[in-house]
């Protein structure tokens, strides 16, 4: 896929995305200082700007319950092969493949960043959408009085 046709899908895809006015300015810091977030480039950069410029940024105490936020743990599913995996969206250098931690400043977490349950993402160049199924945990959820744990959910 072209540069151009990725941009294009990038702004497609962020039209709509809700942003706590903390993960706004967290995603604001890794996008200029990205010489310094490990394994990411001009490019990622970009997108974080791109994800930045296209989306509502509210006081974290107007998200709404089923917006994924850094902190979220979040239950996909692959539409092509119908399969689960479960992610936790962290701050970039606290991401592990064997403890599905996904950074947020990744291609999968700008994705998932500020969408809802039921909204299906594209990564990258994939033509494969993941549908976020389900949010098992956020923080604002937990503050709220729903279950703080994910686990059994």
């Amino acid at each position: 896929m072209s540069n151009t046709r990725v941009d294009k899908a990038m702004r497609a895809q962020n039209s709509g995305v809700i942003l706590s006015r903390d993960d706004a300015q967290w995603l604001a810091f890794w996008a200029r200082n990205v010489a310094a977030v490990a394994r990411h480039d001009q490019a990622q950069a970009n997108r974080m700007e791109a994800v930045l410029d296209h989306a509502t940024v509210l006081p974290m105490d107007a998200i709404d319950t089923d917006v994924v936020t850094i902190g979220s743990i979040v239950q996909l599913r692959d539409r092509r092969y119908d399969e689960e995996r479960i992610v936790w969206i962290v701050a970039p250098g606290y991401e592990s493949d064997l403890l599905e931690k996904v950074a947020v400043t990744s291609s999968l977490g700008l994705s998932l960043i500020g969408r809802r349950e039921g909204d299906d993402v594209v990564i990258g160049e994939a033509d494969t959408p993941l549908c976020i199924r389900k949010l098992l945990y956020q923080h604002r959820r937990a503050r709220v009085g729903e279950s703080a744990s994910w686990r059994g959910r």
